[in-house]
């Protein structure tokens, strides 16, 4: 009755305000494919190798992260100085390899993707240093001060090289090994051949540090990382069981 009275004398109720916003909240964002995997990383158990941190989850399922947020893999970052197709590749194969996954799958080339940017950067700053900085070196460590004195494309070739000789796989995929085979793979001739490569790399990436460093970059020498600004590590769980 009143709400009537009121309308004939010209007031016009006002809409009911509400001091909640009941609008649902936008969804967020999905994460890239290559960084869908981070929130479960837990890097305080992981171990490490030249490419990647690793820890074993539990029934033949291990979880991957290729560096840190702002921390490349030396060695990734030793592949990547040449802009050729043919390191673009050999960076690609070594980290599906590394963590079980298929060749031309859609985690790499979102880490590709993401990193693209970062590496030209890396080049571009490389190249561009002025005279390298030998100070932290002894006098009496020659080696080392030759590093220094190294353009881009000669460190480049000579980790490249040692790297390809020491991760080199075969073509052939087969589960079993028989006796035989067994005994000529370890033969003294096929373990010397590995282990000097694997000795050449482990130089090879030292240099490659000191190479780093007297550009001006921070280097974590006990996980083999050069702080590269911007760079996105990749993350990627899965189970290896046959």
């Amino acid at each position: 009755m009143l709400d009537l009275l009121f309308r004939k004398m010209g007031y016009v109720p006002a809409a009911s305000a509400s001091l909640v916003d009941d609008s649902p909240a936008p969804a967020a964002p999905s994460p890239p494919p290559h960084r869908r995997d981070e929130a479960s990383f837990d890097f305080s158990v992981a171990r490490h190798d030249d490419l990647c941190f690793y820890y074993d989850d539990g029934d033949d399922t291990y979880s991957y992260a290729v560096g840190r947020p702002d921390w490349a893999p030396l060695a990734i970052a030793g592949l990547k100085l040449p802009q050729t197709d043919k390191c673009d590749r050999m960076v690609l194969e070594s980290v599906a390899s590394r963590l079980w996954i298929a060749q031309g799958a859609c985690v790499l080339e979102s880490w590709r993707e993401a990193n693209a940017g970062v590496f030209d950067t890396l080049r571009k700053s490389v190249d561009g240093f002025g005279l390298p900085d030998t100070s932290t070196i002894h006098a009496s460590d020659p080696e080392r001060k030759n590093v220094t004195l190294l353009g881009t494309a000669e460190m480049a070739s000579l980790f490249d090289v040692c790297w390809q000789r020491a991760r080199i796989e075969s073509p052939v995929f087969f589960l079993a090994n028989s006796r035989a085979y067994i005994t000529l793979a370890t033969h003294h001739a096929m373990r010397g051949a590995s282990d000097s490569a694997e000795h050449a790399l482990e130089r090879a990436l030292d240099w490659l540090a000191v190479w780093f460093e007297s550009r001006g970059m921070g280097i974590d020498r006990a996980r083999r990382l050069v702080n590269i600004p911007g760079y996105e590590p990749l993350f990627h769980r899965t189970s290896q069981g046959i």
